[in-house]
């Protein structure tokens, strides 16, 4: 269904969302050092991180910046309890999830961010298609421009159908 990482150290809160998210059939991985994280990421793309704001060993901005620069569409979600949000982080991050929401609104927030993750990667897709497409229709043009005066229409017409 999708990928999900859990990042914490925080048995509750791994058992927690193990038990969810199994229920729910989501592939899901959880670590909990640098290390791990980018050795999980490398191996099989991830299209949504959880990451629990309380993680001590872990530099939580760096982190979300590595991330982001190694998959551009994955959605962070940060679990938190609501308090001393950092602004630097939440600019960067997708949306939060706080620790007393119903399991109900959890899988929610998750399935939206799924949605969402599907449609960048759509739109990211069409838009490489696109650049593709100008890149050839301004070498034809180009290419056209340059035998424009020395080609008889006919003849340009036949070099622009063959190209």
């Amino acid at each position: 269904m999708g990928n999900i990482l859990l990042i914490s150290e925080n048995d509750e809160i791994f058992n927690k969302y193990k038990k969810l998210l199994d229920s729910n059939n989501y592939n899901f991985n959880s670590c909990c050092t640098p290390t791990s994280i980018f050795d999980l990421i490398e191996i099989s793309p991830i299209d949504v991180v959880l990451i629990d704001e309380f993680t001590e060993n872990l530099n939580l901005l760096l982190t979300i910046k590595r991330i982001k620069s190694k998959q551009d569409n994955t959605q962070i979600l940060l679990i938190s309890n609501g308090e001393n949000l950092d602004e630097e982080i939440s600019k960067l991050i997708s949306g939060y999830i706080l620790k007393n929401y119903s399991d109900e609104l959890i899988i929610s927030t998750i399935n939206s961010h799924l949605k969402t993750k599907e449609k960048l990667d759509f739109l990211s897709g069409k838009n490489k298609d696109l650049a593709d497409s100008l890149y050839r229709l301004n070498v034809l043009y180009n290419t056209s421009s340059q035998f424009a005066g020395t080609l008889d229409t006919k003849e340009l017409l036949n070099y622009m159908i063959e190209g």
